[in-house]
């Protein structure tokens, strides 16, 4: 309907709601959140978060398809790190979904890897974003790859979408508006290049991947590698900020 005529950001945005809230819904919520060693317990509070988390997901992922092969490439490796952590954990059906959905991406990614001859479009990177988010939370509550695992993973496309998000608003700029302003933006412009940003984000995200398996395999590294992970995003952030500031 998008495509054909058009929808409004408020409809959108109900659609994510309910779709959302059915997901967490099917899923049990989300009771527990696993931080090292221990879990934390949520209640009622991690459905709510989770709510937000798949809403955020479908959006974030959608944002930030907006270079050849960027998104494409980034769900590659996010699914196929999962998939690799799930089936290590013995979670054979999250592992064999996982699998199929970067196998089929990868497929695509052959025609969208720079110089891009088809496009991800909103039906593509608004169901990505869905099935990470999903796939994380049925993840966390099986006690199989910890959710924080998957945050790791996905870091470099929760931080720049995030903290553009952000900076618009305190901006008074309007969310629905489109933009060129995200950090991958900005520096495939300075490198006049889709191809060496999407490059970068990949080897970025391979780093990532480490830090989040380093964390699966051992629990207590668990939050030691979310900290670095945070830190490693900031600074890429920074340094593309100094390099082509919004």
């Amino acid at each position: 309907m998008d495509d054909s005529h058009g929808v409004n950001a408020a409809p959108r945005l109900a659609v994510h709601a309910a779709v959302a809230i059915w997901t967490v819904v099917m899923l049990n919520g989300l009771p527990t959140l696993q931080i090292g060693r221990d879990y934390v317990q949520l209640g009622i509070t991690g459905s709510a978060l989770a709510v937000l988390g798949i809403v955020w997901s479908i959006n974030l992922f959608n944002f930030m398809d907006g270079i050849d092969g960027l998104a494409g490439s980034q769900a590659v490796f996010v699914f196929g790190t999962a998939a690799a952590l799930l089936f290590w954990r013995g979670d054979h059906s999250l592992g064999a979904i996982s699998l199929c959905v970067s196998g089929s991406i990868a497929g695509f990614l052959a025609w969208n890897w720079p110089p891009a001859k088809i496009f991800m479009g909103d039906v593509g990177s608004g169901v990505i974003g869905y099935l990470v988010a999903a796939v994380a939370i049925a993840s966390e509550n099986r006690r199989s790859v910890p959710l924080l695992a998957f945050v790791i993973v996905a870091g470099l496309f929760i931080a720049d979408a995030t903290v553009t998000l952000l900076r618009r608003r305190a901006r008074g700029e309007r969310p629905t508006e489109a933009h060129r302003q995200h950090a991958y933006q900005r520096l495939s412009r300075v490198w006049n290049s889709h191809r060496k940003v999407t490059v970068a984000a990949l080897a970025a995200t391979a780093f990532l991947a480490l830090l989040a398996t380093a964390g699966t395999v051992k629990n207590e590294l668990l939050l030691p590698a979310f900290c670095v992970a945070c830190v490693f995003v900031a600074a890429l952030i920074l340094t593309i900020e100094r390099r082509a500031p919004m």
